[in-house]
Order: structure tokens, then C-alpha cells, then sequence
């Protein structure tokens, strides 16, 4: 059994964990601003004033912080000053002041949000403190000797999104968001974010929703030409001699098939490539005639014509640092 210290006991998500806490038979200290004492995560005497009565505790959770949506164009400063002052500066407040009353072994637990990971229109000010929060649990557990420091990043609750008029069609019950909580808890980790089950982001992934699916090419014989894409950086599915498909990064496929008809045929799309003079000695070096390097107002490129009767165009990328 575990001593927990449970701050926004009385909000939709602090009343599922509570129960959850105790049908695990743990003893759960609930606290909120309508409390006695009460907890307000921007007046520190509060805060201290809580852990004095509590005495040291095996964890402390907080599954409470204000922050507001908004147009970042048109919203007041003040929108974003929340979020920071609150959700971000409260929860920091209470984890430094709770530090002194933590066990050893203990654990500090936050409360982020998908929306650090999954941003959209309106949303600014709430992602800001969501990933800021993160952040700072990533970097203060590297401070944390014989305790942890963990957040967990609920989704869209469905109790609040019946409550706001909003699609639940995505939206998770609290019961289930309570479960990361448990799991923060009675886990080994620091400096981790936990997701609710379903709704764990991919590590890092920036990439675009979207993406081409197949290409398709004609050419006098699919093998060898196949064969002499995959010598230029494209990645082998399978190939024949008569048929051959090929894979680009992100995952497009490009179909390679027999052409009978006479002469040079245009490939129907073009190629990138992030460095376009190592991509010009690359297709040299492997058997295409290529053309000079063109400089464009968007992209330089060049087109590199193939024995087996296909010409394509090369192109450097524009995409930067972004992850395509």
C-alpha cells in the first residue's frame, strides 16, 4: 500500500483516479481548491501548508492545471500566460515543494496532454504547456537521486467532451485514463510520459499524414531497369525480369513494367534526393547519361536517361530539417 498525495480530486479525471487508487488498496490523501485545506497550484503556501498536515508520502499526483484554448493571433496574452503560470509553473511548484515530503523511492506525477504530440487550430496555448511540462519532467529527473518524476498524457476525456458539446466518438472514459495513473505509479520509470493505452504517439514522428502509395514505370526491361533504380537509393520489394516493384522512403512503391513500344519514355514522376551534386555522380556512376545540373527558383535538378529507355527527372529536396 502506498501513502498518495492526489491534488484535483474533484475534476472528471481526479475522481476516476481516486477510485482507482483505492480499489487498489492505496491510501489516497485527496486534495483540490474546495478542500480544507485547499490546494492552489499558484499559491505555494497552500501547497506546503497540505504536506504539513500529509506528513511524507509514497506519491504525489497531480491530475489538475489550468490552461485555455485560443486563436494565437487574436487571443489575449493572457490565454498563454495561463497555461504557462498554471499548468506549466503550478505543477513545477508543487513537485519542487513536494520533493522535501516524498519518500525515498517515491514518485511525482504531473498531468500533460496529447496535445503536446497531436497540435491543432486554436490549440497553441494548451500544446505549449504540454510539452513544456514534459520537458521539464525529461530534465528534472536527471536531478532525482532516490526518487521519480514521471507525467502522464491524457487524451480527450469523454465525461468532458459530453460536457463541452464535443465528438466523443474518440474520446476515452476517465476509468481508462485512470489506469496510466496507476501504472505511473506502481512503475520503475523517470522521466518518462505515460500514454493512455491506444493513444500513444509515435516516437518522433513529425511525418505528414499523407502519403503516395504507387508510381508506375515503363520501360523496355523491368528487371535491369529495377536493378539500376535500386543502385541509386531505391529499396528492392521484389523484382523479375518482366515485373519489379520498388519502394521509396516513406514508403511509396514504384511498379516497373515491360514497354515494347520504340524510343525513350518520360517517367511520370521525378525523384528527390536531399544533396543533388552526390545524386548527379551517383546516377553517373551507375550507368545513366546525365544532363547538367539546372538551378530553379524552387529546385535545382537534372534528368538522368537509363539504358533500358527511361528518362527521369532528379530534383534536391526543400524539405529541410523537416521529417518527410
Amino acid at each position: 500500500m502506498k501513502r498518495i498525495v492526489l491534488i484535483g480530486a474533484t475534476g472528471t479525471i481526479g475522481r476516476a483516479v481516486n477510485e482507482a487508487f483505492k480499489a487498489k488498496g492505496h491510501e489516497v490523501n485527496p486534495f483540490s481548491r474546495s478542500t480544507s485545506p485547499a490546494i492552489d497550484l499558484m499559491n505555494s503556501d497552500s501547497i506546503e501548508q497540505a504536506f504539513v498536515q500529509t506528513g511524507p508520502v509514497d506519491a504525489i499526483v497531480c491530475t489538475t492545471g489550468g490552461a485555455h484554448f485560443g486563436s494565437l493571433q487574436t487571443s489575449p496574452e493572457e490565454t498563454f500566460k495561463l497555461g504557462l503560470e498554471n499548468k506549466l509553473m503550478g505543477q513545477i511548484r508543487l513537485a519542487r515543494i513536494g520533493l522535501k515530503y516524498l519518500k525515498p523511492n517515491g514518485v511525482i506525477v504531473l498531468t500533460s496532454g496529447l496535445l503536446a504530440h497531436y497540435p491543432g487550430p486554436g490549440t497553441s496555448p494548451v500544446a505549449m504547456a504540454n510539452a513544456a511540462l514534459e520537458t521539464f519532467v525529461r530534465a528534472a529527473s536527471l536531478e532525482f537521486n532516490d526518487h521519480r518524476i514521471v507525467a502522464v498524457s491524457p487524451p480527450m476525456v469523454k465525461e468532458t467532451a459530453i460536457a463541452l458539446g464535443k465528438n466523443i466518438e474518440s474520446a476515452t472514459p476517465a476509468t481508462d485514463v485512470a489506469s496510466a495513473y496507476i501504472v505511473a505509479v506502481e512503475g520503475s520509470d523517470s522521466g518518462k510520459t505515460y500514454f493512455v493505452n491506444g493513444h500513444s504517439p509515435k516516437a518522433s514522428d513529425m511525418r505528414p499524414l499523407a502519403a503516395t502509395g504507387h508510381l508506375f514505370l515503363q520501360t523496355k526491361n523491368a528487371g535491369s531497369a529495377a536493378k539500376r533504380l535500386v543502385s541509386v537509393g531505391v529499396r528492392t520489394i521484389m523484382i523479375r525480369e518482366d515485373f519489379a516493384v520498388l519502394e521509396l522512403r516513406g514508403g511509396t512503391h514504384i511498379v516497373v513494367r515491360e514497354n515494347t513500344e520504340e524510343g525513350t519514355s518520360d517517367a511520370s514522376f521525378d525523384l528527390m534526393y536531399d544533396d543533388i551534386a552526390i545524386a548527379h555522380e551517383l546516377y553517373r556512376n551507375h550507368g545513366f547519361e546525365v544532363t547538367a545540373i539546372k538551378e530553379g527558383k524552387i529546385h535545382n535538378s537534372f534528368y538522368a536517361i537509363a539504358p533500358e529507355g527511361f528518362r527521369i527527372q532528379v530534383l534536391d529536396s526543400h524539405a529541410g530539417t523537416r521529417t518527410v
